[in-house]
């Protein structure tokens, strides 16, 4: 299983030179996990701003593709 933050911050990106570092995307937390030991599996918690920077890496390869992905909004605007 691996875990990645996207974006963290409100609901509110913020592009200053105090996020440079960490970033100011808003929500998106990336897990993968591997299902009866050969099925992948993406989930995905919120899809934030940060969710252009997460497909730009699935697309890349940096990240895995996946048999499925679910989604799961802990809220919603």
């Amino acid at each position: 299983m691996n875990i990645k933050i996207y974006g963290g911050s409100g609901f509110i990106p913020v592009c200053e030179p105090g996020f440079q570092k960490y970033g100011g995307n808003t929500t998106c937390i990336y897990m993968d996990l591997l299902i009866n030991d050969r099925s992948k599996m993406i989930v995905l918690f919120d899809t934030g701003t940060g969710i252009r920077q997460l497909s730009a890496d699935i697309e890349s390869g940096k990240l895995p593709q996946a048999d499925f992905i679910l989604l799961i909004f802990t809220h919603l605007h």
